[in-house]
Order: structure tokens, then C-alpha cells, then sequence
């Protein structure tokens, strides 16, 4: 078999479908993801976590049909309305939920109108959420193998 050398043979063993889309879950707190993950166990999703929202925006450049959840919090409420409305021109196939504690739920409404499609305000209750997110990411399912591609999955 003749390989290029672009692509040595080492390397088809190797995945070559990176997903299109994955679950982008910006906080600092790091309880929201814990639900989340917990809650979506069955389910096969790449994941990234940010603590920034410098990094959620990159990471939407990389991903921009991904799923994003952005935690809110008194200290980050302006900028994250203002980055959620100008993602959601940007990034209009990038479906995205905010969450944070109940202190934020009088927000709710700016929160919406800068382009939320889901709130949460307390991850004790994460289902609604976490089918949403199932619902979105297996439209962007990663595409078929390739025969020689699921050859080399199987004997790795």
C-alpha cells in the first residue's frame, strides 16, 4: 500500500472526524458542568469547559453549531449579556442557555432578549437543559467512517 507523506500509516489509525459541533459550558464554578455532564452520562458529547469569555468566543470560532452554556453572576452580567447578544448575531447556529443562582433570575428577561433560548437558575433541576442539548448535538453527530477509517478503529 502506498502511503503520501502527508499521511503516514500511523496516522489512520487516529480519528479523522472532529466534530462539528460539542457542548461549550463557560463558568467559574464548576458546578453547572458537574450536573450537566452527570445528567447527559448516557450520551456521547465532546465537552470543553472556559473559564473566560474570551475563551467561550474562541471556542465558538472553532465550534460555531456547538451548544453553549454561559454562567451569569452578578460580577460578569453586563459582559456576558454583551457577548451573548453579539454571539448570537455571529454564531446564529450556536444555540445557547445561561444559567447561574437564583439571585439572577430577576435578569432573566435581558438575559432572553440578548439571545438565550433556555434559563436555569438552579442545576438541582438540569433535565429541561440537558435535552435540549441532546436534542441539538445529535443533529451534528459525527459523520460515518469511512471503510478503511472503522478498519483501523477495530484492530486498535
Amino acid at each position: 500500500m502506498n502511503q503520501s507523506p502527508e499521511k503516514p500509516l500511523e496516522d489512520l489509525s487516529s480519528p479523522t472526524h472532529t466534530p462539528i459541533a460539542s457542548l461549550l459550558i463557560c463558568e467559574k464554578s464548576g458546578r453547572w458542568a458537574e450536573r450537566l455532564e452527570t445528567s447527559l452520562l448516557d450520551r456521547v458529547f465532546e465537552c470543553s469547559h472556559s473559564r473566560s469569555l474570551a475563551q467561550c468566543e474562541d471556542q465558538l470560532r472553532q465550534r460555531p453549531h456547538s451548544f453553549m452554556v454561559l454562567e451569569v453572576t452578578s460580577l460578569n452580567l453586563d459582559g456576558a449579556v454583551h457577548c451573548l447578544a453579539q454571539w448570537s448575531r455571529r454564531f446564529p447556529n450556536a444555540p445557547k442557555a445561561v444559567v447561574g443562582d437564583r439571585s439572577m433570575q430577576p435578569a432573566e428577561a435581558l438575559i432572553r432578549e440578548a439571545g438565550a433560548i433556555h434559563t436555569a437558575f438552579s442545576p438541582r433541576n438540569c433535565t429541561p437543559l440537558s435535552k435540549l442539548i441532546a436534542r441539538h448535538l445529535e443533529n451534528f453527530a459525527a459523520p460515518p467512517r469511512s471503510l478503511q477509517e472503522e478498519f483501523f478503529a477495530r484492530i486498535r
